[in-house]
């Protein structure tokens, strides 16, 4: 390859990198309500009431995902595979008409019987009028997604994060004018997002198709259904893993067990949110070029050890501090909360894994295989349910969220290495995952009453990981020099990218 087709790949990796960044960011803002409404939520809802608030919101999950066909999905695939603006034009209005009608259909429909959906979910009706707020709330929300799909079809990606950064203002501002002014609980929560829905789904709708026009296309529908239907499969069966157990929970104990353990997940999912998702935004894009390389071996291996690291990290602190923050975001019956958010990180720390080992048959196109491992996962995610929530409640959930993410990763990673072999560093991984969890076992009989020298004593344990690993042979001497001098010069951070054992 000579010069000017490398710097060509420089120029386009780095605007890969500025767009994906800049969409992290907006997504990002887009889930930032739940985390922090935290203390408002909780000083102001009991934690049956946050429980009764999380089954609303995955039931109009899981009927948004059998009805949308994977419309969004489809989209943007579907979009690039023309170049003529009007076919593209005729895909985006054609997925938002679709979409639009779909969901007053079916929505509109489960509002006018939501007695019968609440009796379903909660085993009486009295909560049919949330259901009825949420159910109208989901048929503004049609006009939000293909419109945010849109703008990252065009690349406007300061718009992408603007609509959602004003999204996040409305939906904070109402939260905080019902819930803490009028005091209106559940309610205030369910007008804050039907008003915010509203607005920015209103505004997005029109201007899509005042960009658009507005047309339907039956051959369009037709290669959307065709191309986004298949991922409603795996979309449930994720769906399923991470969600299903609140139903569970509310079966066999009841909606303050359910708010509680939502509440631990919410923090466990931190570290998709802030660790996860940032990197793989970037790494799904760049690893088919890096799969061409020479050094491609070497690459993934390295990027898998030192990605799961940096988790291993943060879960880490977030479990070792995680008492604390919770102590002080939200009042005594939510405490409990604290004890459950390790074990979901450890279930995310298995994701993080899992969604590096599905490189290989990512970059094969054998898409099947990572199907044959979501139904097994499944499979198992059912009967833990079954099995530990009756007798654990919420831990019970916990446990069997890490067990069924752990079958999925051992699955993924078997059928992965048949297709494109990697030797991951599993021995350094596993260690430093030990030791970890054996510092947060330690940093749970910690009981002092001032909490300066509780953080204090706990920032050690932190530290004291590092420096372990720093001294036990963990890092390798390159790894050993490179620490150095970001340590004597964090501005050498790029050469964490010229590792070259």
């Amino acid at each position: 390859m000579n010069t000017e087709n490398i710097n060509t790949d420089k120029t386009n990796y780095r605007k890969i990198l500025g767009q994906s960044s800049i969409y992290v960011i907006g997504i990002m803002i887009s889930k930032l309500v739940g985390f922090v409404m935290i203390p408002i939520y909780t000083n102001y809802l009991v934690p049956a009431d946050y429980g009764i608030l999380e089954l609303l919101t995955l039931t109009t999950d899981i009927i948004t995902i059998l009805i949308g066909a994977g419309l969004a999905q489809a989209v943007m695939r579907l979009y690039f595979e023309h170049k003529d603006r009007i076919i593209q034009n005729s895909i985006i209005s054609t997925s938002l008409i679709s979409s639009i009608f779909i969901f007053t259909l079916i929505f509109g429909l489960l509002a006018y019987k939501s007695d019968l959906v609440s009796n379903l979910i909660f085993g009486y009706d009295d909560e049919s009028n949330y259901f009825n707020l949420t159910f109208i709330t989901m048929i503004f929300s049609a006009g939000i997604e293909i419109p945010l799909t849109f703008l990252r079809a065009k690349q406007k990606s300061i718009s992408f994060v603007f609509i959602n950064f004003i999204k996040l203002v409305i939906q904070l501002s109402l939260n905080i004018y019902f819930i803490v002014v009028l005091e209106y609980g559940i309610l205030g929560v369910l007008y804050s997002g039907l008003i915010s829905s509203f607005l920015i789904g209103g505004y997005l709708t029109i201007s899509t198709f005042y960009s658009t026009g507005f047309n339907f296309s039956i051959l369009r529908f037709k290669q959307l259904l065709h191309f986004g239907s298949p991922l409603i499969i795996s979309n449930i069966g994720a769906f399923i893993l991470t969600f299903s157990d609140r139903y569970f929970l509310n079966y066999y104990s009841d909606l303050t067990e359910v708010g509680i353990y939502s509440l631990a997940y919410k923090f466990g999912m931190l570290v998709s949110l802030l660790v996860l998702s940032p990197f793989y935004q970037y790494w799904t894009s760049e690893m088919f070029l890096v799969a061409k390389r020479n050094d491609a071996q070497k690459t993934f291996r390295d990027m898998f050890t030192y990605s799961t690291f940096l988790t291993i990290l943060f879960c880490l602190v977030l479990s070792i501090f995680i008492p604390e923050v919770i102590k002080i975001l939200t009042p005594e019956p939510y405490w409990k909360a604290s004890e459950i958010v390790p074990i979901i990180c450890l279930a995310y720390i298995f994701v993080g894994m899992f969604n590096f080992t599905s490189c290989g048959i990512l970059i094969t196109k054998k898409t099947r295989l990572l199907a044959y491992s979501t139904i097994i996962a499944v499979f198992v995610n059912i009967c833990m349910n079954f099995l530990l929530i009756s007798k654990w409640g919420a831990y019970g959930a916990a446990y069997a969220t890490v067990g069924s993410f752990f079958i999925r990763l051992i699955f993924t990673n078997y059928f992965s290495q048949k297709e494109f072999p990697i030797k991951y560093e599993w021995s350094r991984i596993i260690s430093a995952c030990f030791l970890a969890i054996s510092l947060v076992i330690i940093s749970r009989q910690i009981s002092i009453e001032n909490i300066y020298i509780t953080l204090i004593i706990k920032s050690m344990l932190v530290i004291s990981y590092l420096v372990i690993l720093f001294f036990s042979g963990w890092f390798y001497p390159n790894e050993k020099i490179v620490i150095k001098n970001l340590i004597s010069n964090p501005g050498k951070i790029r050469s964490l990218m010229k590792l070259n054992r």
